[in-house]
């Protein structure tokens, strides 16, 4: 099993290992040339995780992963709340990680859930909230460029609409600021505790209040090229924690491959983003980049933020990375062509 999730339930996490299974069979039938994927962090699937257990209480009869449409996703689900319905009606069942309430609805009681892309990847959701509650659901999105932005603009009107949004955990102190996330820790902070990762909570937290709720985690793995690296003689990466690498570890392994003859040897999927580098100077200990009580303050120049960026020009003034404008579906479609031996890519490009 590539992907593990650990949850306080015995069950929840059965069922977990029944959704993910297909994810592991998926990457490996990808083509004769993508056939190796070692896990870099824990692999949490949450959008399976929400099915399974709507699964398991009837609501829905299929976990199985669904090709996401909506294009680059985002990790925390934010709620703007006032009564408890949506909190009780979309996980009416208590181990569900999604709950929320609203000052106002439309006139017609209906819900807006508002995020990026077409919404396709919330539809079963959607259809078992208003199975359990007895409401009115529906989606409205946008282009992800124009998410933040919008979702700023329509709050300032005083009546946005919106009931449910999706926010990037990165945002989650600037709209706290601006009054747009209520306070969820009376009705969530001890239902996440040995559900959810720490971590992701932290994120969702600011202040010392819990102000969203964890939708799913942008994993990221280490994509290889099995072929790649068998005629270069180099060993497949190991799947369990034990048989984790450094990354100047990893670079010998992909200069190896390259002088066998693969044309890159290493490459991030989100080399255009700060979502995927940042894991960089964080891992060295150099922080997430900001700071201060308001987590507003940059703080992009410390020593390991230095080191870090170093070594990431390092790998493309070597020659071990691709020294070339692209951007994260070009990163893509360059493994799949059999031209990358190692990729660091996520769970959500399709």
């Amino acid at each position: 099993m590539i992907c593990r999730f650990i949850s306080g339930s015995r069950s929840v996490r059965a069922r977990l290992e029944e959704c993910q299974e297909p994810v592991t069979r998926r990457a490996a039938r990808t083509g004769a040339r993508v056939i190796g994927v070692a896990i870099l962090g824990y692999c949490i699937l949450a959008r399976n995780y929400l099915a399974c257990i709507l699964r398991a209480k009837g609501v829905v009869p299929d976990c199985g992963p669904r090709k996401r449409t909506g294009g680059n996703k985002m990790t925390i689900m934010g709620y703007r709340l006032g009564r408890r319905g949506f909190l009780t009606g979309m996980l009416g069942m208590s181990s569900l990680p999604l709950l929320g309430s609203l000052p106002a609805m439309a006139q017609d009681g209906t819900l807006t859930l508002f995020g990026d892309g077409d919404g396709s990847d919330f539809q079963t959701l959607l259809a078992a909230f208003e199975k359990v509650s007895g409401m009115k659901a529906r989606w409205e999105g946008v282009p992800f460029a124009d998410l933040q932005n919008t979702l700023v603009q329509r709050f300032r009107t005083g009546n946005s609409g919106i009931e449910v949004f999706l926010v990037d955990p990165t945002y989650v102190p600037i709209f706290a600021k601006a009054g747009m996330l209520k306070d969820l820790t009376s009705a969530f902070g001890e239902k996440t505790k040995g559900v959810l990762f720490p971590g992701d909570v932290q994120g969702a937290t600011y202040k010392g209040k819990m102000l969203s709720m964890p939708m799913w985690e942008s994993t990221q793995l280490l994509f290889f090229n099995k072929k790649l690296l068998a005629k270069a003689g180099v060993e497949a990466p190991g799947v369990s924690p034990e048989a984790r690498m450094t990354w100047e570890e990893l670079i010998a392994l992909a200069k190896k491959v390259q002088a066998a003859g693969a044309e890159i040897g290493l490459s991030f999927e989100q080399v255009d983003r700060y979502y995927q580098l940042q894991i960089l100077p964080e891992s060295l200990g150099g922080g997430p980049g900001v700071k201060g009580d308001d987590l507003l303050t940059v703080d992009v120049a410390n020593d390991a933020w230095l080191k870090a960026g170093k070594w990431y020009g390092s790998i493309y003034a070597d020659g071990v990375a691709m020294r070339a404008s692209a951007g994260t579906q070009e990163m893509r479609d360059l493994f799949m062509a059999g031209r990358l031996a190692f990729f660091v890519g996520g769970t959500t490009g399709g």
